[in-house]
Formats: C-alpha cells, structure tokens, sequence
C-alpha cells in the first residue's frame, strides 16, 4: 500500500473483529481470515486472548494458539504446504516453521522454540 495508507483487512472483517496491520482480530465467538466463521465456543474457553483466535486452525490455551496439524505460525494461519515438513510441538506457537526447522520468536529458543531465554 502507499506511505500513510492503512493496511486493509479481508472483508473489512465482515464488522466482527478489528483490523491491524492487515490482520483480523476477531471478536469472542468469531474466527477465520476475515472473522466471518462462527467459532464453537465451549465454557472455559477464552479463544479472544489468543492472536486471531488460531484462525480457525488451532485451539488456544494460555493464551498461545497450539495448531492443528498441518498448519503453523503464530495464530495458527499458515498451512503446511504438501510434502512439507512439520515442525516439532509446532514450534510450540513461539515461532515460525519453515521446512521442518523451528524460526523461534525473540526470547525463545530450542528445536521446538520452548526454552525461554
């Protein structure tokens, strides 16, 4: 985008959820690129507090999306592409995967990003 625009999210977020950075933060009981999935909340759950609520990819706990198989990155948005490789605990939600190797966010470290520095 030019200097000094916005960066526009997909659907404006179908007026659920927040837009930053191009980026959808959906509000509670919503999910997805564009928070346009209604996401089945059970009691206890708390999907708002982790980053865009896993994308509909995920399930959170403690606040950091643990990712469903085959896709990766922080809020669980990036999928495996076929034939790739996972990654270990999914980087544990601190960090990239990129072809089987763990990228690990600034403060982590380890095979699977889960050793604090």
């Amino acid at each position: 985008s030019a200097p000094g625009n916005p960066v526009m999210c997909m659907n404006n977020c179908t007026g659920r959820g927040t837009c930053q950075n191009g980026v959808c933060s959906c509000d509670m009981g919503y999910g997805g690129e564009d928070c346009s999935d209604e996401v089945d909340m059970r009691p206890g759950d708390n999907m708002a507090l982790c980053p865009g609520n896993c994308s509909s990819h995920g399930t959170c706990m403690n606040s950091t999306c643990m990712c469903d198989m085959g896709w990766t990155s922080m809020d669980c948005s990036v999928q495996v592409q076929s034939g790739g490789v996972g990654c270990p605990a999914n980087c544990t939600g601190q960090g990239s995967c990129v072809n089987g190797t763990c990228f690990c966010d600034a403060g982590f470290l380890g095979p699977a990003c889960d050793l604090v520095v």
